[in-house]
């Protein structure tokens, strides 16, 4: 079982699995949200925001998480701000519901975002995970007045290019997808929204169902052959 082998891991690092699983679980319902340590601690219980930092490393160490940091527009990352955490293999969004009596499910709506994190991800980055704020990896951004906007990805191959491009991720929404597109274009005059099956090309910030977006990426070559 998937939740075996990432067990033997943690209690391997001298972890507690149950925290860990409580760790999982809040991950889930936080999907798309910014997250404090202070809020991972009081979910796992443990005793500092320090350790609930060490867990989510180990985690995404261990193949398991993917953080996703804040980035600033001046193209630095700042990993003292909130960050995302995403799951690297869907099934483990699983593992917690499963295991824990009466554990929350994560939202339809995480779960799609968690989908573009990843493929985002491995399109971008040739690194087979991220817990630490590299550069050329995939960030969040987030104005000073609370705009958010999900992803910036890095449209230059090369780890140390700064030009990134907005990806919001909605439903089919009207108005939703109309405040994606004025929010980037505010921010970052321009950008793509994905959606669940809306097909909008003639604006100049594209609207594109998931299952179109996500086949039109491409997994970096440079992956298989990079250390684990």
């Amino acid at each position: 079982m998937l939740w075996d082998v990432v067990a033997s891991d943690i209690q391997e690092a001298g972890y507690d699995k149950h925290s860990a699983l409580r760790l999982l679980e809040r991950v889930g319902i936080s999907l798309g949200s910014p997250v404090a340590w202070d809020h991972l601690r009081e979910a796992m219980g443990v005793e500092s925001p320090d350790t609930a930092r060490r867990y989510a490393h180990l985690l995404s160490e261990s193949f398991v998480l993917l953080t996703v940091f804040h980035w600033a527009m001046g193209g630095a990352f700042e990993p003292s701000r909130q960050r995302k955490l995403y799951f690297l293999d869907p099934l483990v969004a699983r593992i917690a519901p499963t295991l824990i009596p009466g554990g929350r499910e994560p939202t339809s709506d995480g779960l799609v975002e968690n989908l573009v994190a990843t493929a985002l991800y491995a399109s971008a980055s040739d690194r087979l995970t991220q817990a630490d704020p590299l550069p050329g990896a995939i960030g969040y951004w987030k104005s000073r007045d609370g705009r958010e906007t999900d992803f910036v990805v890095p449209t230059d191959p090369e780890p140390w290019a700064f030009d990134r491009v907005p990806v919001e991720v909605k439903g089919d929404s009207r108005r939703g997808i109309s405040a994606a597109r004025l929010s980037m274009r505010r921010s970052f005059g321009r950008g793509i929204v994905v959606t669940r099956t809306v097909l909008d090309v003639e604006d100049e910030i594209p609207a594109i169902p998931i299952g179109v977006f996500l086949a039109a990426l491409a997994t970096r070559v440079e992956r298989s052959e990079a250390d684990p």
